[in-house]
C-alpha cells in the first residue's frame, strides 16, 4: 500500500509534468491557485490525470475543496478506505 509521502511525491511529479512554472521547492500544503498560480486549464488536466492514475472520479464539488497536494492525498485515501 502506498504511504502518504509516496502518494504526495507522485502527485507532485504529476504536477511538474503539467506545468513548467511550478516551483521545484513547493510544499505539499501550497495552495494550487494562490501559492502555485496554476491556471484552470492546467488544473483540469491535473484532475483528469489523477482520476485516470488512481481510478477515481472527483466531482467538481469535491475538487473545489481540494486546494493542495495534501488535500488530494487525504481525499484519495478516503476514497480507497470509505
Amino acid at each position: 500500500m502506498n504511504t502518504e509521502i509516496a502518494i504526495a511525491d507522485h502527485l507532485k511529479s504529476m504536477l511538474f509534468k503539467i506545468s513548467k512554472k511550478i516551483p521545484r521547492n513547493l510544499l505539499y500544503d501550497d495552495h494550487f491557485y494562490h501559492d502555485l498560480n496554476i491556471d484552470s486549464l492546467d488544473l483540469a488536466e491535473y484532475v483528469a490525470n489523477i482520476e485516470q492514475e488512481y481510478q477515481v472520479r472527483i466531482s467538481d464539488e469535491d475538487w473545489e475543496k481540494l486546494s493542495s497536494i495534501n488535500a488530494v492525498v487525504a481525499y484519495l485515501q478516503k476514497q480507497s478506505n470509505p
